[in-house]
């Protein structure tokens, strides 16, 4: 035995886990991946065959060890089908049968592989295979039926030749008689090894669930159930029930049953190891006894009296007065690499690179002294990082994390060591004030009492939170925002900062400011003036210069008053009034609009305008008129026209160039017009005339002979 003993054991005394009167060896001793060669530490099955050798199967291969030395088989060295082992059994010979996720394998000496290539056995999963008083071989598989082996012949039961209730067998065990007692998904089922088959399930017994996970027969030839629902005993006439209600047992799922050599019954569960003697249970998981786990799916015994217990995070060995026999594990926990700190404004934070081993926590200590006098300050920490919040700021620490395993119960030694302290902060500047908020926002404040400060400021649009830097570096105690905008309610706070230190307060008082302009009207635009009046109206005037403004246009047919806005937000300094009539006499002013405040300016100087100039739109005058003589007079006639407008005006000369007569047409608006004039003559003779309209004129002569 190694020294190392001691020390486990003064350990395992201060946890509680052993008496000190069992002090010369460990009543309890932990395998893992970290102190022997475990292809893993999810432990699956264990079996102790004839020669006290211990035999683990795991989810990545199958372990022998002799109390001292390990021999590993894998499917990578050619031993096994596949590497997760679900049952392990020694038969009459202490041949070693080990039952795998892909096939059967054998070793007695040497290994051989049993698959559909050369047995009846699938290249699928087998659960478990047993020697029966015979010597033969029964094997487990699922959904292949029941198979047997006479050691020359491969043999199957299945649904054509067996009153199996299902083809899915998780365990079997012999009785005294050389019955087999088999456990399936869909009851209990005993077969004489002839012709006879009986089943028992929640149909026509007290079985707590059909679906049987472990079979194990005791001395007195009583069989113990494990199933997903509860453990049964069946003595061949009475059925008695265990589960969490009525006995002591940690969980009703039962992974595996076992009887050890004095006829304890033991049950393995998700949720610790039961232990019954016949009148009273004794439960262990990790919160009372040295387990790193509390999931259990088998257990094994050795002629000393040792208990193996496959667990997921390793192989435990218990016995009660100390583990015999076996060489105690040196267990070296590896040191957590790669310790570092960053300082925040409110916590400093450490983190390290996991340890790759099951079962580990971390602590994390902290000392004032570098290389000295730490105080554990974390313990059981599963996280790879920490945040000490409980600091004060000035203050230098330093820090070293030790890893823990859980499962051994053994602390690593420390990591590197490393420091940092956050730095005292400045005081606050004080009594933030508005000073005035009208025409500009500015603010005020009381210096701060720690010397070489500068000072920042804060705004936000909303009370309380979403605060953005908008000045640094102020030395002064005031400070105005010319970023601000008419309108908004902004909300504000100061912190003074050490450059020196890159530091900076706790903010002061928060105050609230809303930009409140007087309201500034425009002025009227400067010299309103008519550009242009022949058949239409375009006005000009000169430009404001100042932003956001527009111009609107007003007119009215009376003089001074009666102005309606014909034309809203003209952006240039001239507009074309196009839906005047002619004829009629217009009056104009203009006014300076500004779109953010939404004022308006006084009227400009004021404009009259009309169409000058009488026109006829789209056909002459040629085609409009007549000219004649009757009996009695002269008479000018106009024919319907359409889009005849303005002034026509007819002019009749004598011969000696007398106006005998000069008469106008006003014509106001497009429109179909039909008229006669008579114009009465004072003499026969000739006479001239001359009509004119717009840009026309027309001219001719007529004889009156009356």
């Amino acid at each position: 035995m190694k020294n190392i003993y001691f020390f486990l054991i003064t350990l395992l005394m201060l946890s509680g886990s052993i008496r000190p009167a069992c002090a010369q060896n460990p009543e309890w001793l932990l395998f893992t991946t970290t102190n022997c060669p475990l292809p893993s530490n999810y432990i699956y099955s264990v079996c102790v065959d004839n020669q006290g050798n211990r035999w683990i199967g795991t989810d990545n291969g199958l372990a022998k060890f002799d109390g001292k030395n390990w021999t590993i088989y894998t499917k990578e060295t050619g031993s096994l089908p596949d590497n997760f082992i679900e049952h392990i059994s020694a038969d009459k010979t202490n041949n070693i049968w080990v039952s795998t996720d892909n096939g059967l394998a054998r070793f007695n000496g040497t290994w051989k592989i049993f698959d559909e290539s050369n047995s009846m056995v699938p290249n699928y999963y087998v659960y478990c295979t047993v020697a029966d008083n015979q010597n033969i071989k029964w094997v487990g598989t699922d959904t292949y039926g029941l198979l047997k082996y006479d050691n020359t012949n491969w043999s199957v039961y299945d649904w054509l030749n067996s009153d199996l209730p299902d083809y899915t067998i998780f365990s079997i065990a012999i009785d005294s008689k050389n019955s087999k007692w088999i456990g399936t998904q869909a009851g209990l089922t005993v077969f004489d090894g002839n012709s006879t088959w009986n089943t028992y399930d929640q149909t026509n017994s007290q079985i707590p669930s059909d679906e049987v996970n472990y079979v194990a027969i005791d001395k007195s030839d009583v069989k113990w159930l494990g199933t997903s629902n509860g453990a049964a005993r069946f003595d061949g006439k009475a059925w008695t029930v265990y589960n969490t209600t009525n006995s002591n047992l940690p969980n009703d799922f039962i992974w595996s049953t076992a009887i050890d050599n004095t006829n304890n019954k033991w049950f393995c569960t998700d949720s610790g190891l039961a232990k019954f003697d016949g009148t009273t249970w004794t439960v262990f998981t990790t919160a009372n006894s040295g387990m790193m786990d509390n999931v259990i799916h088998n257990i094994a015994f050795d002629s000393q009296g040792n208990k193996w217990i496959a667990t997921e995070t390793g192989l435990a060995v218990y016995r009660e007065g100390g583990v015999v026999g076996i060489d105690n594990p040196d267990i070296t926990v590896q040191t957590p690499q790669n310790l570092t700190l960053t300082v925040n404004s409110d916590n400093l934070s450490l983190s390290w690179k996991a340890v790759p081993t099951l079962g580990i926590t971390y602590r994390v200590y902290r000392s004032q002294t570098s290389g000295s006098n730490y105080t554990l300050i974390r313990d059981t920490l599963k996280a790879t990082m920490y945040n000490d919040l409980i600091v004060q700021k000035g203050t230098t620490y330093y820090y070293v994390v030790k890893a823990y395993d859980v499962s051994v119960k053994k602390e690593s030694s420390a990591s590197n060591e490393v420091s940092g302290k956050i730095e005292q902060p400045p005081n606050p500047p004080l009594n933030l004030r508005k000073i005035t908020d009208s025409l500009i926002i500015s603010l005020a404040w009381d210096a701060s009492s720690t010397p070489s400060v500068v000072y920042r400021i804060y705004r936000s649009e909303t009370k309380g939170n979403n605060y953005k830097r908008i000045k640094d570096s102020i030395s002064s105690l005031f400070f105005i925002d010319n970023s601000a905008k008419e309108g908004i309610t902004y909300y504000y706070f100061v912190v003074s900062y050490l450059p020196a230190k890159q530091i900076q307060s706790i903010p002061s008082n928060e105050v609230s400011a809303n930009l409140r302009m007087p309201p500034l009207s425009p002025d009227a635009p400067k010299n309103l003036r008519l550009i242009n009046d022949t058949t239409y109206i375009e006005l000009a005037w000169d430009e404001y210069q100042m932003q956001n403004i527009v111009y609107r246009l007003y007119r009215s047919e009376t003089k001074g008053s009666g102005y309606v806005l014909i034309k809203n937000a003209i952006t240039a300094t001239s507009f074309t009034d196009s839906s005047i009539k002619k004829g009629i006499i217009y009056y104009y002013v203009v006014k300076s609009y500004n779109t953010l405040t939404k004022l308006e300016s006084t009227a400009s100087n004021e404009v009259t305008a009309s169409i000058k100039t009488a026109g006829i739109d789209d056909y002459s005058i040629r085609e409009c008129y007549q000219i004649y003589l009757n009996q009695s007079n002269l008479t000018l006639e106009l024919k319907s026209c359409f889009k005849l407008h303005g002034n026509i005006t007819l002019t009749l000369f004598d011969l000696l160039g007398n106006i005998v007569l000069k008469k106008s047409l006003f014509v106001a608006q497009p429109e179909n017009v039909s008229f006669s004039e008579i114009i009465s003559c004072t003499s026969i003779g000739m006479y001239f005339y001359l009509i004119t309209g717009g840009s026309e004129i027309i001219s001719g002569n007529v004889s009156y002979l009356n």
